[in-house]
């Protein structure tokens, strides 16, 4: 078959079947020698369209070179495969070894059993965890947890609080009625004993004296200090036994001028006292609410 004619125009040409078995024969020989590529070069030599050349293949009845020349791939394919661990299938036991060894090993070292198995036979961890949990093997990593139970004494933090609560006074609220049983405690006490009524109060209601001398004048009650001396000038029972003229003569001295005056620097040291007293009751009460921020800012953490 004359190639160099068929090479202008190959359009209404007709083939004997001579022609067709030469080109048949020539892709055939071709993909046997070289594995493939035997079709587009009979086109090229013979001038003939490939889809031609597949029609006569296929029509000659001839083994397809292409499949075979695919299936040589099949090597190449392995290699890939070789060289990464994706889609392996492994079997039950080359699944059971890798959990014997996590388990020797987390028994014989505590734990790493799952990171150093990956490691030792080219596995993903998580494949080797979901190895370990198909096989209901224990997991050894929990033990080491198990011992943070020790920590559980940290609990007993809670009754220190409370016991700063329990042993002060320090922003104690008292009600009306409260602060005005400790006033009426103190103007009876004092009435029946002439003074003292103060500190007496403050020792049996368990509270400062400079608080219950600022309830006091709060109060409006009358102070103490001029009861007490109400029943000194209320001696004129004595009088009589004082009716000696000598005596008597003293009366003038007893008009204790110079005691008012000293009254009214009480006065004014009484009001400094309860005026500090406020202060410190309003800063007691500012460290008590500090104190139960820093509390819950530390409980937080």
């Amino acid at each position: 078959m004359s190639t160099s004619a068929k090479k202008k125009t190959t359009k209404g040409i007709r083939y004997t079947d001579t022609q067709k078995k030469e080109v048949v024969d020539f892709a055939t020989n071709y993909n046997t020698a070289n594995g493939r590529g035997g079709q587009s070069k009979a086109a090229e030599k013979f001038g003939i369209s490939p889809l031609t050349v597949a029609a006569w293949l296929v029509a000659s009845g001839a083994p397809k070179a292409a499949k075979a020349t695919k299936a040589a791939k099949a090597p190449k394919a392995a290699k890939a495969k070789s060289d990464s661990k994706v889609g392996t299938r492994y079997t039950a036991e080359q699944k059971q070894e890798v959990v014997d060894f996590v388990a020797s090993y987390n028994v014989a070292n505590g734990r790493g059993g799952q990171s150093t198995a990956a490691a030792k036979f080219g596995i993903s961890p998580l494949t080797v965890m979901a190895w370990l949990k198909a096989s209901g093997a224990p997991k050894a990593a929990k033990a080491p947890k198990a011992a943070k139970v020790a920590n559980s004494p940290k609990a007993p933090k809670a009754p220190k609080a409370a016991k700063a609560k329990s042993g002060s006074k320090v922003g104690t609220r008292y009600t009306a009625e409260q602060k005005q049983e400790v006033v009426d405690f103190v103007a009876s006490y004092n009435v029946a004993n002439g003074r003292g009524g103060q500190s007496t109060a403050a020792a049996k209601f368990a509270i400062s004296p400079l608080t219950v001398m600022a309830w006091l004048k709060a109060s409006g009650a009358p102070k103490p200090g001029k009861k007490v001396k109400a029943p000194k000038a209320g001696k004129a029972p004595k009088a009589p036994k004082a009716a000696k003229a000598p005596k008597a003569a003293k009366a003038p001295q007893a008009a204790a001028a110079p005691k008012t005056t000293t009254g009214g620097g009480f006065s004014a040291k009484l009001d400094a006292l309860v005026s500090l007293n406020k202060e410190i009751e309003k800063a007691e009460s500012d460290l008590v609410s500090l104190k139960a921020k820093f509390a819950s800012l530390k409980g937080s953490l």
